[in-house]
């Protein structure tokens, strides 16, 4: 199929024509602007179902040829990789913020017994020297 030719693409029942990648308008984000709508009553060279087929097999081969194809891929490839891993990131910190917490609330009553136990051992040596330094004040 030469590029120049018009290619028939039928969706939705509609026929519709384009020409080669350069003759295809545009809007201001790339996207394709249809033009020239056939109905398919109108059409006296109706193409067969098997036409069709062949014709659409022909389209997404030459368009997964295409770089822009290989490009949109990478981008997807590495905004889904990013997405993954942040969600991956947010879970995992909100996990182990939930397992911190709750292993500080279960220690919480032994760390509170074994620090006052250490308080209550060096009491006795604090008032001591609390004592001494305030007798050695002129």
């Amino acid at each position: 199929m030469n590029v120049t030719q018009a290619v028939q693409l039928r969706f939705s029942g509609l026929t519709i024509i384009a020409m080669s990648d350069s003759d295809i308008k545009t809007d201001a984000d790339g996207i394709p602007i249809l033009e020239d709508i056939v109905d398919p009553e109108e059409q006296d060279d109706a193409l067969t179902s098997a036409e069709i087929e062949k014709l659409d097999r022909a389209i997404v081969r030459r368009l997964l040829k295409d770089e822009t194809i290989d490009q949109l891929l990478d981008d997807m490839t590495d905004d889904l990789q990013s997405l993954v891993t942040w969600k991956i990131q947010d879970f995992l910190k909100e996990e182990i913020q939930q397992i911190i917490q709750d292993a500080a609330q279960r220690s919480a009553p032994k760390l509170a017994q074994d620090i006052r136990t250490q308080l209550r051992m060096a009491l006795p040596d604090l008032l001591i020297e609390a004592i001494r330094r305030a007798r050695d004040k002129p």
